[in-house]
């Protein structure tokens, strides 16, 4: 068969140099387990806490605050497309007009400025729902379309601090390493300082996520 060296060759030749992990039920794993950088060995038995261990280094890794800064910056690009199809999806078969002319044009409509007329589109369309059940009207539809769009209203409201804020925060700053290691990003457009570390690199990551998904949840809707 195939032997541990190979194996490694072909994936390092497919320019991927992530983590690998080989495992036997031989006591001497060591000696008959390929021995390369990035490749890890261990015994069946072993197997499971090393694969948790592999995962936490390399989440840990993805998020220190030097590899946070790109990551969050790639990730607020992709949830501002999902936002810009959103409001192109209002204008119908002239979509594509208005997402040349308008939303692409630079300093016509910045992010903050579409994220204003997604949360006015949002608004509108509520207020249309309450309308349809003024007076205690029964409107199936109008009911039920409110009980979906009211939590994601709730949670895209820290929209403009938790994605733009995060996002401008990151775009322009510098970074300060102290003797511990824990870095603060100072800012150069903005007073003070904010301290990066483990538990911030997290909760930047599932406050993106949980916006993202507000976002797709919304373009699955009909809010024209």
């Amino acid at each position: 068969g195939i032997q541990g060296d190979e194996i490694v060759e072909t994936i390092r030749r497919s320019d991927k140099y992530t983590e690998i992990l080989f495992y036997t039920a031989e006591e001497n794993y060591r000696d008959v387990l390929p021995t390369q950088d990035g490749v890890y060995r261990a015994h069946r038995r072993d197997v499971e806490s090393k694969i948790r261990k592999l995962i936490d280094m390399t989440l840990k890794r993805v998020q220190a605050p030097a590899n946070m800064r790109g990551l969050v910056i790639a990730e607020t690009a992709d949830i501002e497309a999902i936002l810009e199809d959103i409001l192109v999806a209002q204008f119908g078969d002239k979509g594509d007009l208005f997402r040349g002319r308008v939303l692409q044009k630079k300093g016509i409509y910045d992010f903050d400025k579409k994220y204003q007329f997604l949360m006015g589109m949002l608004k509108d369309k509520l207020a249309e729902c309450n309308k349809a059940l003024d007076g205690g009207k029964r409107n199936g539809q109008a009911a039920s379309l409110r009980t979906r769009l009211e939590p994601l209203q709730q949670t895209l409201k820290k929209f403009e601090e938790d994605v733009i804020g995060t996002r401008n925060l990151l775009a322009h700053v510098r970074e300060q390493r102290d003797a511990q290691g824990k870095v603060t990003l100072k800012s150069t457009v903005i007073k003070g300082s904010i301290t990066i570390d483990h538990n911030w690199c997290v909760k930047v990551r599932k406050d993106l996520a949980k916006h993202r998904k507000a976002l797709e949840e919304l373009k699955a809707e009909s809010i024209g």
